[in-house]
């Protein structure tokens, strides 16, 4: 390069002046902080950018370092620490780092480029190009949030899903619905009836009326009923479901919903009871952070890893506080508000949020979800966190299990009442009336002195009861039902006598007694709402996990982990450690398979006799379906019903974006090297030598440019960043006729000098299509760009309109240098360009985002090419909206 500079003689001072100043301003005119350091980290040059941030000038930075503007010491040693070790390597270096904003004291994200230089005495020095990506940072973290919820819903699709249409009165179900039903996979689309004809013949007039109830818009379609089977055998269902979809007039014309088999849970109210204190056992070992609350956002049971991180002993001291209590005011004020916020939209919340207390605090990844009783009352919270300031597991180990619910007994002093079937009186005695708040002379004899006082909703049972006695059908009379005290509240009483009958079978007299189980109502239904919450927290994991009894045999599996590795509970359930970590480790890749869980448990901490012991991190990768890779560990636990629980985590995502993230940073340091090399060279040129003004415009020229494509590769790389994290949710789709839409762009494109403007080719009826004008515009834009540019001056370019079936096409036609069929299938491919020679200017990225644009569109992008003649691409509008 220096070969072809000429030293001119006229006025070499003030020549370099200029440069320096043209220079100066193309630098400070940049949007990109751009900035040269030297060894010591003490600024040579900054531009306007980096002086607004640190609220000074380009002259005030130079001579200083980061630390006589930034106040936060910990950023400044990372920035110092960061260039030497550039400068030492020589090798440009692609960084994420931080900076406090001067005058607001906010934190900014930046990608900065951090290329070494060498001075010609063989010091070091740094430049560095900063662009700010804030925004994207706040975008790819909604999108991870975004897809962590989709990997939620698709889990859930175990249950059986239906889909009814009341247009064509036909029911689509998926394979599940069928297999609980009973039914072959022929009947995965049947119209209604065939649903109807299933259930039970007590149960089916509730159904439909439930059905109907929900289709007049009066509130969510839910119920738990039976089905008979073909086979003979009936099964229990909780079927759930709403109206998605309904016509102009109000009528309902889609409902989707799902059901599943509840047939254990109704047959046997012991397993039941056993399975919640198994659950309640296996809770206790979670290395989470759980909590209850009820609607006042008081605490009623947290885990002992919740209450160390709070700061508390143990369990116990935090039941029956609030956040108030247990940390510091403005993270208390933030969890109420959230609290609220789950309840009132009576929806489940994940967020990150800061917590204080234990081992020094951190960030916690946190699940909330609104506990919501079978008849839709409102009773709390429930949720748990998991730490990921370090992404590893819980160290501290979970003290013993919650005291169990007492459950109050009932006394032998029981009232007691004897009834005179012919004459209707009754003997209450004093026992009877003082349990409900009466004296002795406030009652009377009448029958009614009892009915009166039955609650509404239990008369009509409790009456049942008693005439099927009196029929004969029951050898005794029993009931639990509800009475009215004196103060107006209402105690449950178990009820239970025996009728006298003569000989030829009537009733003459009723003996029986009064017990008050309140108590004991109360605490069962403590219990029933217990088991619900704890339903609610293993169906809202996302992570899998399978617990051993004391023989460490496989007891339970959670529905996780069979969405996780595909092993159902009834193939795994009884095995013994070693068979099952054989068929899981079958289930692996040979490289990354699962070691075993006596592997697992050989490597447990044994200094710690007297903590639930964890094992560090071990990641397996499965072979059957999509390529999921997931984190393994084994804890132990004190608890006699529960040895040791193998946790498993889904680490596909993070391990993919770690992948995609470095072939990203690779191809984009790569395309921006390029232009940098010639700012650079060109800048080092005019500082240094002597050139005549030819030359240095020249220089300045390719400077300029060389800028304006950096500029425009990082402005195209945060646009697709932007669409990509967004996903369309920015879009605005309206009906826009096509016509109108391409003629704005033909209108608003600068033509490139002696070229005539396109021809557009189009229907005389207007023809309109569902998209987003601006995104819609931007495709044909850069499509219409494209055509220009590989086309010769005389080359003609020309845009039809043409209606397809439920689509428009927007063709765009060149006679350009076109393409091969190779080459087409790639473009779209960032980075990539057909042109290799570099006579045409671009980056590379422009189609990609076309091809963005029409996917969120739900549309497409087609290509077809003649290398050396012409070029078609054809973007494919939908005329109706896609769901």
């Amino acid at each position: 390069m220096t070969n072809h500079v000429r030293r001119s003689t006229d006025n070499p001072d003030r020549e370099l002046m200029e440069v320096n100043t043209l220079l100066r301003m193309v630098i400070d005119e940049n949007p990109n902080i751009i900035l040269m350091k030297d060894w010591d980290g003490k600024f040579l040059l900054g531009n306007r950018a980096l002086a607004a941030l640190y609220g000074t000038t380009p002259e005030g930075l130079v001579g200083k370092d980061d630390g006589a503007f930034n106040p936060n010491a910990e950023q400044v040693a990372f920035y110092l620490q960061n260039v030497r070790e550039v400068m030492s390597q020589g090798k440009t270096q692609v960084v994420m780092e931080e900076s406090t904003d001067a005058a607001t004291g906010e934190t900014v994200c930046y990608q900065s480029i951090k290329i070494p230089l060498t001075t010609p005495d063989g010091k070091k020095q740094i430049l560095v190009i900063a662009n700010d990506v804030s925004e994207l940072k706040r975008t790819q973290q909604k999108l991870e949030e975004s897809e962590r919820r989709l990997s939620y819903v698709l889990d859930a699709t175990g249950e059986g899903i239906w889909d009814w249409s009341l247009v064509t009165g036909i029911v689509t179900h998926n394979k599940r619905w069928c297999q609980i039903a009973g039914l072959e996979d022929d009947y995965l689309q049947h119209p209604l009836q065939a649903f109807a004809d299933l259930l039970h013949t007590d149960d089916k007039d509730q159904v439909m009326a439930r059905l109907q109830t929900c289709l007049n818009g009066q509130g969510r379609y839910h119920s738990e009923h039976r089905m008979c089977l073909k086979n003979g055998q009936v099964v229990w269902v909780q079927d759930r479901g709403d109206v998605v979809e309904r016509d102009a007039s109000g009528h309902a014309t889609r409902m989707v919903g799902s059901f599943v088999d509840i047939s254990e849970r109704k047959a046997s109210e012991l397993a039941a009871v056993q399975r919640e204190l198994y659950l309640r056992a296996t809770l206790d070992n979670l290395p989470f952070l759980f909590w209850l609350k009820d609607c006042e956002s008081r605490f009623l049971a947290v885990n002992q890893v919740f209450a160390i991180a709070c700061g508390r002993g143990s369990a116990a001291e935090v039941v029956g506080l609030t956040d108030l209590d247990v940390w510091p005011r403005e993270l208390a004020e933030r969890y109420r508000a959230d609290d609220h916020a789950v309840m009132d939209s009576r929806a489940e919340k994940f967020l990150e949020e800061p917590v204080a207390g234990g081992d020094g605090g951190g960030w916690i990844e946190t699940y909330k979800k609104p506990v919501i009783d079978a008849v839709g009352t409102l009773l709390g919270t429930v949720g748990f966190a998991r730490d990921i300031s370090q992404r590893k597991l819980m160290e501290k180990a979970l003290q013993a299990s919650e005291q169990r619910w007492e459950l109050a007994m009932s006394g032998a002093n029981d009232g007691i009442w004897d009834w005179n079937v012919q004459t209707g009186e009754v003997y209450f005695s004093k026992r009877w009336k003082s349990m409900l708040g009466y004296e002795e002379d406030e009652i009377g004899t009448r029958v009614e002195e009892w009915t009166e006082r039955v609650h509404h909703d239990d008369l009509e049972t409790t009456v049942a009861e008693i005439q099927r006695h009196l029929r004969g059908e029951t050898d005794f009379y029993e009931s639990e039902h509800r009475l009215r005290c004196k103060n107006g509240e209402y105690k449950w009483i178990l009820d239970r006598g025996r009728a006298f009958i003569d000989a030829q079978g009537n009733a003459l007299r009723m003996v029986g007694s009064h017990s008050d189980i309140t108590e004991r109502r109360t605490a069962q239904t403590r219990e029933r709402e217990h088991a619900e919450q704890l339903d609610a927290i293993f169906e809202l994991s996302p992570d899998g996990f399978v617990t051993f009894d004391a023989e460490r045999c496989v007891k339970y599996v959670s529905p996780a982990f069979t969405a996780l590795t595909g092993l159902a509970e009834r193939v795994v359930v009884g095995e013994d450690e070693l068979s099952f970590s054989k068929r899981l480790a079958q289930a692996c890749l040979p490289e990354c398979g699962f070691a075993g869980v006596a592997e697992l448990r050989a490597s447990l901490d044994v200094g710690a006799p007297d903590k639930v012991k964890a094992v560090p991190r071990n990641v397996i990768e499965l072979t059957h379906g999509r390529k999921r890779v997931l984190e393994v560990a084994l804890r132990q636990s004190r608890s006699q019903s529960v040895s040791q629980i193998l946790f498993l985590r889904d680490i596909t995502h993070e391990t993919e974006v770690e992948r995609l993230k470095s072939e990203f940073l690779s191809t984009a340091a790569h395309e921006l090297r390029t232009p940098m090399a010639s700012i650079f060279g060109f800048a080092e040129v005019l500082l240094k030598q002597k050139v005549n003004a030819a030359e240095r415009k020249e220089f300045l020229d390719i400077i300029y440019r060389q800028s304006g494509l950096m500029s425009s590769i990082l402005n195209e790389l945060l646009d697709l960043a932007r669409i990509e994290a967004r996903r369309g949710k920015d879009f605005v789709i309206e009906k826009i006729q096509v016509q109108s839409l391409v003629a704005d762009v033909v209108s608003s494109f600068k033509l490139p000098d002696k070229r005539k403007a396109p021809l557009i080719e189009a229907p005389a009826e207007p023809w309109f299509a569902m998209v987003d004008r601006k995104k819609a515009q931007q495709a044909i834009l850069n499509v219409l760009s494209n055509a220009y540019k590989y086309s010769g001056l005389n080359g003609l370019v020309r845009i039809t309109i043409t209606p397809a079936p439920r689509s428009v096409l927007v063709r765009v036609i060149d006679q350009g240098i076109g393409m091969t069929a190779e080459q087409a299938q790639r473009v779209g491919e960032r980075f990539y360009r057909a042109d290799t020679s570099g006579k045409v200017s671009g980056t590379g990225l422009g189609m990609s985002i076309v091809s963005e644009i029409m996917a969120l569109h739900h549309g497409s992008l087609a290509i077809d090419s003649v290398p050396g003649q012409s070029t078609t691409v054809t973007l494919v509008f939908p005329l109706e909206p896609v769901a």
